[in-house]
């Protein structure tokens, strides 16, 4: 199985490789450019074949390919060279490729989406950025065990004796979650995890008491309908920023939440109010903190509204979430340059690999709608991303040479081959270093370790 796996990762990655190159060759073609070779993968040859002036060849390694094409990296007399076409057909060329990865994403989403998306109930839905209502759930201390009646003996070890003690240990309690001995009816409890939700309000974190209390003994468990209707959220409100980033898709508020590190953010919402719909700054939209097997979770305390599945909006749905997914991924590429993410938490193509050939194996054992979704919306991500990385105006990417050609439009001349193509060797080589250091770090990941 894990060589199964491992082998659909690397035919994936062919193809969508295949649908780049095919981008820039389609292109190069339509502007009549000479191309002497189009490979799939890298390294030595295994086979190749075509006797006109294009050369079709399949190589050893599966992580890379190209289009080679006349006097696209050197002065050529040919009128077919790259470099003789004019100035809007090479760019149209250079960005061809990821415009196939697009469009190959964007595919892979309408087939996601389309036949694959999980069922809520008898019907397909889809996720809005309209906020529908609130959520009341029970206490978080009532679910973990505490109830109306008991009275608290002691709290992490220490014995309380009054309201204002038991009050105090719960809010100098650093994580929310304490062990309690309580008094039920004729017996003592041992209860070894009461949880309470954590607020940051005022500067610091403060533990959320949801008890209404009797000296020591628990008379009732307040009810809300959350902090992020208190400050200030509505059913109804269609959010369209959080913390200054777009907001087009549910996926995309659940991401700029979880993402979230204090849990209060401002937002920007649209609201109807007296027929007339109006733009709406929130400044400090607060929601709780959960901690659940020693892990910290933002609990949502509120619904999105839902939209049936038609045969039309599922492909503006796909679209949607296809934008959301470009401007996820340069959101998080300026996350990376800030350094809030860390090299442990980017993935290369080890990293990748594996986390396509786990899908692909799930796929293949349960045939699950939810893991039939999964394995395509994954392989779009992919394509999408391999689009936003290859417009980075880094040189030896596409974005370099698209960037050597607006420059090239503005000044109405040619920037010298020799020096264009050693910036392009350069960044080459400090690419292949980054590709190597990030490939180590999925190595040590893999076997359990970490690195940066």
């Amino acid at each position: 199985m894990i060589f199964f796996s491992i082998l659909a990762a690397v035919l994936l990655f062919g193809i969508m490789i295949f649908v780049h190159e095919l981008g820039h060759f389609l292109a190069a073609k339509a502007c009549g450019v000479r191309v002497n070779e189009f490979a799939i993968g890298m390294g030595p040859k295994l086979a190749s074949f075509g006797k006109k002036e294009t050369k079709y060849s399949l190589r050893l390694l599966p992580l890379g390919g190209y289009c080679a094409m006349e006097g696209e990296d050197e002065a050529s007399d040919d009128p077919k060279a790259f470099g003789n076409k004019k100035v809007w057909q090479r760019i149209l060329i250079v960005i061809s490729g990821v415009v196939m990865n697009f469009i190959f994403g964007y595919l892979m989403l309408l087939v996601a989406i389309g036949f694959f998306m999980p069922m809520s109930g008898d019907q397909v839905l889809f996720g809005t950025t309209t906020i529908a209502g609130h959520v009341e759930e029970p206490s978080p201390a009532y679910r973990s065990g505490l109830q109306e009646g008991d009275t608290v003996l002691t709290v992490n070890g220490t014995a309380v004796t009054d309201e204002a003690a038991l009050r105090a240990i719960l809010e100098a309690d650093e994580d929310g979650v304490v062990s309690m001995t309580v008094q039920r009816a004729a017996e003592t409890k041992e209860l070894p995890d009461v949880t309470f939700d954590r607020r940051f309000a005022d500067g610091a974190w403060q533990t959320v008491i949801d008890l209404e209390l009797s000296g020591t003994t628990v008379t009732a468990f307040a009810e809300g309908v959350g902090p992020s209707y208190d400050s200030g959220l509505r059913a109804g409100d269609r959010v369209e920023s959080i913390n200054g980033r777009p907001v087009i898709t549910s996926n995309d508020i659940m991401i700029l939440l979880q993402s979230d590190e204090d849990g209060v953010m401002p937002m920007r919402v649209k609201r109807t109010a007296d027929g007339t719909e109006q733009t709406v700054d929130l400044p400090a939209v607060t929601f709780d903190f959960r901690t659940v097997n020693g892990v910290r979770q933002l609990i949502y305390d509120f619904q999105i509204l839902g939209e049936a599945q038609t045969f039309w909006n599922t492909f503006s749905h796909a679209a949607s979430t296809e934008v959301s997914l470009v401007t996820t991924t340069w959101g998080s590429l300026g996350d990376i340059v800030t350094g809030r993410y860390g090299l442990n938490e980017i993935s290369g193509p080890v990293g990748t690999m594996e986390i396509v050939g786990n899908m692909v194996s799930d796929a293949a054992s349960s045939v699950s709608r939810e893991s039939m979704y999964n394995l395509f919306f994954i392989i779009a991500l992919i394509s999408v991303n391999l689009g936003v990385m290859n417009l980075l105006p880094i040189p030896a990417l596409d974005g370099g040479r698209l960037l050597f050609l607006i420059i090239e439009g503005i000044i109405r001349r040619p920037i010298p081959k020799k020096f264009e193509g050693m910036v392009h060797l350069i960044g080459f080589a400090l690419l292949l270093l980054l590709m190597v250091v990030i490939t180590f770090s999925d190595l040590v990941k893999l076997f359990g370790g970490s690195f940066g």
